[in-house]
């Protein structure tokens, strides 16, 4: 591997990214371009963004009638308890096909977005806009990325399960003590720190995977774990400059939030309302997918050569 640059620019990223998005998206402007762009960032963000494709929470005051003036809670559970006891028969049933049915649309979610991830990543490197050619050449991959979401994903969840069960063992246990108050406050702050700390290096580990893993997997034709390692090793010789590139994103990022609040305002929310929208949202933000997509990989390329993707002509497979 060779040995990192000693000097690392951020402000040159975003200004070659910023000319990137004007070639591939106004140079010149072809609209059947944008929608086939568009289709492959809207697979690679799907369950992540339907335009903003957030979940924008209800209104659960009072006045929505969740309020039973005159009930306890126990009346409240008391008709749900019945209601189940005397349907148990076909209710686990039903259950049980739900849960297979959502666990089996996850997995298609999961499995979708490694292809579009590699489709969409592929496009913006090549300035090109097609769907079979990278959905052929990146299957490999994208199989691979699969893989080790499906793995991360089970290995967060265990571990998530099993630091609830041992916070619960240790509340039952303090129900007992003779001085519960300062025990339970001092557990309370150990773990939502562990808890924000665990949060926090989650979040960097995903943005690092989609900005950085990616494209070596891309470069190299390497499984995740492969590329995991050789990023590892960029990592742990210049972990200063990605934190800065870390907090360079999340400024990006608020700049990119502020940026489309005003524009939704400016038109009337006329703008956010298609933003939400599957698919058409994705057309719409195609410069913001296009810009961030391409900064990592000209913040990667200040590595060396054998790190510039858009000089790495066909992936060696």
């Amino acid at each position: 591997m060779d040995t990192p640059p000693v000097q690392i620019e951020f402000i040159a990223p975003v200004q070659r990214a910023l000319a990137h998005v004007r070639r591939v998206l106004f140079d010149p402007f072809q609209f059947e371009k944008w929608l086939v762009l568009g289709f492959c960032a809207w697979l690679a963000t799907l369950g992540q963004f339907s335009g903003f494709g957030g979940n924008f929470p209800g209104n659960h005051s009072g006045r929505n009638g969740m309020n039973f003036p005159g009930k306890s809670p126990a009346d409240l559970v008391e008709p749900v308890r019945s209601f189940m006891a005397s349907n148990w028969i076909w209710l686990i049933p039903v259950v049980a096909a739900v849960l297979v049915l959502a666990v089996a649309v996850w997995l298609f979610v999961v499995w979708i977005t490694s292809r579009g991830q590699f489709m969409f990543l592929d496009c913006v490197i090549r300035n090109r806009a097609e769907v079979v050619a990278p959905w052929q050449t990146q299957a490999r991959s994208s199989w691979s990325l699969f893989q080790f979401r499906l793995l991360t994903a089970l290995a967060s969840g265990l571990l998530f399960v099993g630091l609830a069960l041992v916070a619960f063992l240790c509340f039952a246990g303090l129900a007992h003590a003779s001085d519960v108050k300062w025990v339970a406050i001092a557990l309370v702050i150990v773990a939502a720190t562990l808890g924000i700390a665990f949060f926090l290096l989650a979040v960097a580990a995903v943005v690092l995977m989609q900005d950085f893993v990616l494209p070596l997997m891309w470069l190299r034709g390497k499984g995740c774990v492969a590329a995991w390692m050789e990023f590892l090793g960029i990592l742990g010789s210049r972990i200063g400059a990605f934190i800065v590139y870390l907090l360079l994103r999340l400024g990006l990022g608020i700049l990119i939030g502020i940026l489309l609040i005003v524009a939704i305002f400016a038109t009337c929310c006329i703008a956010g309302c298609l933003m939400m929208l599957p698919y058409i949202g994705a057309v719409l933000l195609l410069p913001v997918f296009v810009f961030t997509r391409s900064l990592p990989l000209y913040f990667l390329a200040q590595f060396g050569p054998n790190y510039d993707v858009f000089q790495a002509g066909t992936p060696r497979a």
